[in-house]
């Protein structure tokens, strides 16, 4: 492999090249929802120090770190360098609260891993999922739950037949895309 220039880069350029991407995509990366899938939100306030305290090969090097060809954080110009790329997945959450009436049932979207339900002012002993039972107290159901469901499935929620009043559900579903990322580094 060459840089830009013609040179053969230092294999510890490549070295910090892979720990970096590899590290960012890791499954317990701060960086990532799960292995190779990276959140959104924390790229969004990724910095130079957070990035090298997680890949400490980086530590005396100028580096860029690109999604789809956009720097996300960078320091200094590492246009003589070695890159690593790889394709991954990124994240983004965007959570949605509706009011129901506990009368009636309630579609949730896909790839949604967990539900808030506020009950407020509702009377509501049992809350169903595809008619298996998620929370029942036959005294009524009181404040907020927060449960977890299927996120492969398509759920729709219903409440016990003498539920009434509103119920506010709050929903997270995850939207996910294909990147390509890029670690550049010069030593």
């Amino acid at each position: 492999m060459r840089g830009a220039r013609g040179r053969r880069p230092p294999a510890g350029e490549r070295r910090a090249a892979v720990a970096g991407a590899e590290r960012l995509t890791a499954a317990d990366s701060p960086m990532t929802r799960r292995e190779n899938v990276l959140n959104a939100s924390a790229l969004d306030a990724l910095t130079v120090e957070r990035l090298v305290a997680l890949v400490p090969p980086l530590t005396d090097t100028t580096f860029v770190v690109r999604l789809d060809g956009r720097a996300v954080v960078d320091r200094g110009d590492p246009t003589d360098g070695s890159s690593f790329r790889r394709i991954v997945l990124v994240s983004a959450v965007d959570e949605r609260t509706r009011t129901v009436a506990a009368e009636s049932a309630v579609t949730l979207p896909r790839r949604t891993d967990r539900v808030r339900l506020a009950f407020g002012e509702a009377d509501v002993e049992t809350v169903r999922a595809n008619g298996r039972v998620l929370l029942h107290r036959p005294g009524g159901l009181r404040g907020a739950e927060t449960v977890s469901v299927s996120r492969s499935e398509t759920l729709t929620l219903s409440f016990d037949a003498n539920a009434t009043g509103p119920v506010e559900v709050t929903t997270a579903p995850e939207r996910i895309r294909k990147a390509t990322l890029e670690v550049t580094v010069d030593a």
